[in-house]
C-alpha cells in the first residue's frame, strides 16, 4: 500500500510546482518543497535504511514527469490544433459533429461540438477540437439537433476561453481546458446553421443519454415541482432542474454535495448492492454449493454485482471527476477482493488520484478534485484515527448498540469531511455553512437509505412502469420533508455565512492545526498507557503551544485576513475587467469604499455581481461596502449592482438629486431601502469626503437632466448616456476622472460649463466609443494615463481603433480591460502607480 505513496507525492509535487508558480511562485515552492520531503521521507520509514542514489533519482524522475505532465497534455500542440488555426477577430463557418445532447438553458440552447474544419473567407483548413457554441434567441428548430448530426455553422465568431482578470476571479479557462473545451462562441439566427447530415454515435455513447432521458421522463410523470428537481438532483445530478432559490438553501445548509453526485452516491450504490448481492449469493452458496460459501466465494460474487452497479450508475450519471474517483477507488478496491488480494481503501484512494492525475494533470486546479480527494482523505484519516485510539477492539466488541456505532461512524466521517474541505469552499466559493455538520448528521443517513430504493424505483421504471411509479410515488414524500428540513434550517439567522480569503499562510496554519490536534490526542492517549520521559512530555508541552499559537492565528486571519496590515494607507483605484461593460472600485486611505456601476452581461447570462464583484471583494479582505453609485441605468452598468446588494452589506445608496424618473434606477434604490441601506442624495458641484479624499460630482445637474431630447430614432446620441454620473476624484496632488458612458453632447456640455476637468488619470468614456472622446475634451482633461474599460472582442468595437489613437497621440498612456485585465491605480496623492492584474 505504501510503497505507492512516495511516488505520488513526487508526481504531485511536480505538477502544483507547474500548475501553480505563474500565480503564487513563493507558496508553490513551499508547498511543492514540503510534499517532495514528505515523499523522501516516506521511502525512508518504508525501506527502514537511508536512500540510495538510485532512489534520488527515481523520485526525481517523477518529480520532472509531474512538472512536464500539464504541458504535454497542452490542446494546442499540432499543426491541426483548432487553437492553432484560431483567428479570433474574423468570422469563421465551420464544420463539426455534435459531441453531446444539446443542453437547454435559460435563453439559449449550447452545444458541444467535435470541429473538423474551419474557414476564413476562402481558406478552409482541417483541424481537431472540441468547441462550445451557444445558440441565443427563438431558435426552436435547433432544439432538433442531436448528438451525432454533423452541422454547418456560418458567421460564427469563435474565441480562446477567457478570464475575467481580476484578483479572486473564477479561472474559467482552466476549466473549459479541463473538460476539453478549446473554443467557444455563439450564434442568435437560424439560417447560420445547415445540418449536413447524421454520423450514428457508437452505442456506449448513446445508451446512457437513453437511459437518462427515459428516467427524467418518468421522474416528470410522477412529481411535480421542486421535488421532482431535487430527485432528478440527487439520483441524476441534474442540477440545472433545481431552482436558484432551492440550490442557495442547500449550500447554505452544507448539503450542496448531495445534489451532485459524488463519491457519496456511488460509495451509497456500491455498499448497497454489495450487502444484497452478498447475502443472495451466500444463502444460493449454502444451499447448493456449501464448499464455495465456505471459501468465500460469496464475496466475490457480491464483488462483482457492486462493480457492475457502480459502473452503470456512474455511465448513466456522467463522468464527473467525483464520480471518476470513487468509480476508481470502487473498481480498485472490489477487484482486489475478486483477486484474492489485500484490499485496503488507502491504496485504492491513492490509484484512483494517480490515475486521474496521469490521465489529466490540471484536474489538481479544480475544485471537484480538490474536494472530493480532500473529504475522502480526512475521512480515511480519521478512521484511522478513531481505530488507534481504541484500547482493545477485541473485548469490546458487541458493548456498544449498531445505533451507537452507526451515529459514532456518521457523526466522525461528517465532521472529518467537514473539517477536510472547509478552506476549499473558503478560498473556491467564500460561503461556509455553520450548521453543515448537523446537518450533514441527519441529510447524509437519510441519503444512505434513501438513493438505493431510488434508484431501484428509477430502474424498475424502465422495464415495468407500474411498479417503478408505485416506487417512485411512495418515495416522494421523504424526499419532501427533505426539501423541508433544508428550508427550514436555512431560514435560521447565521445558517451561513460569506467569508473574506484569508491568506494563503492560512491553509498550513489551519490543516497544522486539524492534523496536529488529533496527533496530540493520540500522542497523550499512547503515553498514558505505555508512560513517558522527560523528553516525550517537552515534546507535547511544545505542541501544545503550537497549536495553540496555530488556532489563535486561524482566527486572527479568518477574521482579519489582512492582519497585519504593514502596508501603507493608499488610495486605491480598479478599474475591474467585467467584460463589456463597467465597474470602478475605490477604496480610500481611511479605509471606506465605493463601487460605482457593477457590469453586466446581455440577458444577465453571467451573474457579475456574484460571479466577479463579491469573490473580488472578498479576495481583498473585504466583508462589507460602504457606498455604491450606479451612474446610470444600462445593463452593462447597473446590472451587477442589481445582485450584489442581495447578498452582500452594503451601508449607502449615493443616487443624485432628480433621478427617480428613471426606473430602473428607481427600482434599485427601492431594494436597497428595502433591504436597510442608507440612501445619501448628491448634487451636481457638490464633493463627498472620505478623509483626505474628495470625490466631486461634476456631472450631470438639474439643468441638464431637464433638457428635452428628440426620439431616439432621430436623436444621434443616447440620452441615458449623456446623463451619465461623472466623478472626479482629489487626494492631495492626484485627480482622476471617471466619466461612465458619456458621450459628445455630455462632454461639450461640460467644457462650457468650465468644470475641473484637468487630471492625471481619465477613464475614457463609453468604452472608448467612436461618438466620445472629442478633441476638445481630451485637450481639457489632459491625461497622463487613459484607462479604457471594455469587453475582449465586443461585438461594439470598442474601444474604437480612432479613440485609441486620440489618447496616444496626446501623449496618454494606454490601458485596456480588455488587454491588461483590472487596472489599479495606487497613489498616496503625491505620486502614482499603474498596474494591471494580466494580459493576454
Amino acid at each position: 500500500m505504501n510503497c505507492l505513496l512516495p511516488w505520488f507525492l513526487a508526481y504531485f509535487s511536480g505538477i502544483v510546482f507547474s500548475i501553480f508558480s505563474a500565480e503564487s511562485f513563493r507558496f508553490s515552492l513551499l508547498i511543492s518543497l514540503s510534499t517532495l520531503a514528505l515523499s523522501g521521507y516516506v521511502f525512508y520509514k518504508i525501506r527502514r535504511r537511508r536512500l540510495w542514489m538510485r532512489e534520488f533519482v527515481a523520485l526525481a524522475g517523477f518529480l520532472a514527469f509531474g512538472f512536464l505532465a500539464p504541458g504535454l497534455h497542452a490542446p494546442d500542440s499540432g499543426d491541426a490544433s483548432l487553437l492553432r488555426n484560431l483567428q479570433e477577430s474574423r468570422r469563421a463557418t465551420v464544420e463539426g459533429v455534435v459531441a453531446e445532447p444539446p443542453r437547454v438553458l435559460d435563453g439559449k440552447i449550447s452545444h458541444l461540438i467535435d470541429l473538423s474544419s474551419i474557414q476564413y473567407a476562402d481558406e478552409s483548413k482541417p483541424v481537431e477540437g472540441r468547441a462550445r457554441i451557444n445558440f441565443y434567441g427563438s431558435l426552436n428548430t435547433l432544439k432538433r439537433l442531436k448528438m451525432g448530426d454533423r452541422v454547418r455553422i456560418k458567421r460564427v465568431r469563435l474565441k480562446r476561453p477567457r478570464n475575467l482578470k481580476n484578483p479572486g476571479g473564477f479561472d474559467y479557462a482552466r476549466y473549459l481546458r479541463f473538460s476539453g473545451i478549446q473554443a467557444t462562441g455563439g450564434i442568435a439566427k437560424a439560417d447560420q446553421v445547415d445540418v449536413l447530415g447524421f454520423e450514428p454515435p457508437p452505442f456506449y455513447a448513446t445508451f446512457p443519454e437513453r437511459v437518462r432521458r427515459a428516467m427524467l421522463r418518468q421522474i416528470d410523470r410522477n412529481l411535480q415541482g421542486e421535488t421532482a428537481a431535487l430527485v432528478k438532483s440527487l439520483a441524476l445530478g441534474e442540477r440545472r432542474f433545481l431552482s436558484e432559490e432551492t440550490y442557495e438553501t442547500f449550500k447554505a445548509t452544507g448539503l450542496a454535495h448531495i445534489l451532485a453526485v459524488s463519491g457519496l452516491h456511488l460509495g451509497i450504490i456500491a455498499a448497497a448492492a454489495f450487502w444484497v448481492g452478498y447475502r443472495i449469493s451466500f444463502k444460493i452458496l449454502w444451499r447448493w454449493y456449501p464448499h464455495f460459501a465456505h471459501a468465500g466465494h460469496a464475496r466475490k460474487w457480491a464483488a462483482l454485482l457492486s462493480l457492475l452497479c457502480v459502473l452503470f450508475y456512474a455511465m448513466i450519471v456522467g463522468w464527473k471527476i467525483s464520480a471518476i474517483r470513487a468509480g476508481l477507488m470502487v473498481f480498485f478496491y472490489l477487484a482486489a477482493i475478486l483477486l484474492d488480494r489485500d484490499n485496503s481503501l488507502f491504496q485504492a484512494f491513492l490509484l484512483a488520484a494517480f490515475v486521474i492525475l496521469i490521465c489529466n494533470p490540471v484536474a489538481v486546479a479544480t475544485a471537484g478534485f480538490q474536494l472530493s480527494f480532500s473529504a475522502v482523505l480526512f475521512i480515511l484519516l480519521a478512521l484511522k484515527f478513531a481505530d488507534s485510539m481504541e484500547v482493545d477492539p477485541v473485548d469490546r466488541m458487541g458493548e456498544r448498540s449498531w445505533f451507537y456505532r452507526f451515529f459514532y461512524g456518521t457523526a466522525l466521517i461528517s465532521l472529518a469531511a467537514y473539517l477536510g474541505t472547509l478552506p476549499i469552499l473558503i478560498f473556491h466559493f467564500h460561503q461556509i455553512s455553520l450548521i453543515g455538520f448537523l446537518a450533514n448528521l441527519i441529510a447524509v443517513p437519510f441519503t444512505l437509505f434513501v438513493l438505493p430504493p431510488l434508484m431501484a424505483a428509477l430502474a424498475v421504471g424502465l422495464v415495468w412502469q407500474w411498479g417503478g411509479d408505485l416506487l417512485l410515488f411512495i418515495l416522494s414524500y421523504p424526499l419532501s420533508l427533505l426539501l423541508l428540513f433544508c428550508k427550514v434550517l436555512a431560514s435560521f439567522p447565521y445558517a451561513s455565512a460569506f467569508v473574506p480569503t484569508p491568506p494563503k499562510a492560512w491553509l498550513l496554519v489551519y490543516y497544522f492545526l486539524v492534523l496536529g490536534v488529533p496527533y496530540f490526542f493520540y500522542e497523550k492517549h499512547r503515553l498514558a498507557i505505555k508512560g513517558s520521559d522527560t523528553k516525550e512530555k517537552f515534546q507535547q508541552r511544545c505542541l501544545a503551544v503550537g497549536l495553540a499559537l496555530s488556532l489563535s492565528m486561524a482566527i486572527v486571519w479568518l477574521a482579519w485576513p489582512r492582519f497585519p496590515d504593514w502596508k501603507p494607507r493608499l488610495l486605491t483605484i480598479a478599474v475591474l475587467d467585467v467584460g463589456q461593460g463597467e465597474s470602478i472600485f475605490l477604496e480610500f486611505p481611511n479605509r471606506q469604499t465605493l463601487l460605482v456601476d457593477g457590469g453586466g452581461f446581455y440577458e444577465n447570462s453571467l451573474d457579475v455581481g456574484k460571479a466577479v464583484l463579491a469573490p473580488f471583494l472578498w479576495n481583498r479582505g473585504i466583508r462589507k461596502l460602504d457606498y455604491i453609485l450606479a451612474t446610470h441605468s444600462d445593463q452593462d452598468h447597473v446590472s451587477g449592482l442589481e445582485s450584489l446588494v442581495r447578498f452582500f452589506p452594503i451601508g449607502n445608496y449615493l443616487d443624485l438629486e432628480g433621478r427617480s424618473r428613471d426606473p430602473r434606477i428607481f427600482e434599485l434604490g427601492e431594494d436597497a431601502r428595502r433591504r436597510g441601506i442608507s440612501r445619501v442624495i448628491a448634487k451636481a458641484g457638490e464633493s463627498l469626503e472620505f478623509g483626505e479624499v474628495l470625490v466631486t460630482v461634476l456631472h450631470p445637474d438639474v439643468e441638464f437632466m431637464n433638457r428635452r431630447f428628440g426620439k431616439r430614432k432621430k436623436s444621434k446620441y443616447k440620452t441615458g448616456n449623456n446623463r451619465s454620473v461623472v466623478l472626479r476624484i482629489d487626494y492631495k496632488k492626484f485627480s482622476m476622472l471617471l466619466t461612465a458612458d458619456v458621450e459628445r453632447e455630455a462632454e461639450e456640455y461640460l467644457l462650457k460649463r468650465g468644470a475641473a476637468l484637468d487630471v492625471d488619470v481619465l477613464k475614457v468614456p463609453h468604452h472608448g466609443s467612436r461618438f466620445s472622446s472629442t478633441a476638445g475634451f481630451i485637450a481639457a482633461t489632459s491625461p497622463a494615463a487613459a484607462v479604457f474599460s471594455a469587453g475582449y472582442l465586443n461585438g461594439f468595437g470598442h474601444p474604437h481603433r480612432q479613440a485609441v489613437e486620440k489618447y496616444r497621440g496626446a501623449g496618454a498612456q494606454i490601458w485596456r480591460t480588455d488587454r491588461d485585465g483590472a487596472v489599479f491605480i495606487e497613489t498616496d496623492g503625491e505620486e502614482y502607480e499603474i498596474h494591471g492584474h494580466g494580459r493576454s
